[in-house]
């Protein structure tokens, strides 16, 4: 069984330009159904901080894709006034597994 220490957030890190933003995230593993793991809100969240000790074992059984939400971690800054918080995660989400052609998660 994997341990967090297998898989660095150096070693899983990439960012995908979405045309209105730029997404942080980590990935790894192969195996589907690919897993998104979304983190919640406050003062320094970011994907890696919040599944750090969860992210081998997912990443053992699944692609795991442990991703930014805008305005977090290695993602640009969210724009308050172009769209509602939750559409723009909404979308960031829609517009990474298009970029990393995953259909369904």
């Amino acid at each position: 069984m994997a341990t967090s220490t297998q898989y660095s957030e150096e070693s899983t890190k990439g960012v995908q330009d979405l045309g209105w933003t730029k997404i942080g995230y980590n990935d790894a593993g192969t195996n589907n159904p690919p897993v998104i793991l979304l983190h919640g809100a406050g003062a320094g969240a970011s994907s890696w901080s919040n599944f750090v000790l969860n992210f081998g074992y997912f990443a053992e059984h699944y692609r795991t894709i442990a991703m930014d939400q805008p305005g977090y971690g290695k993602s640009d800054p969210w724009v308050a006034d172009s769209e509602p918080r939750n559409t723009a995660n909404a979308r960031a989400v829609r517009d990474l597994m298009d970029k990393l052609g995953i259909e369904k998660a």
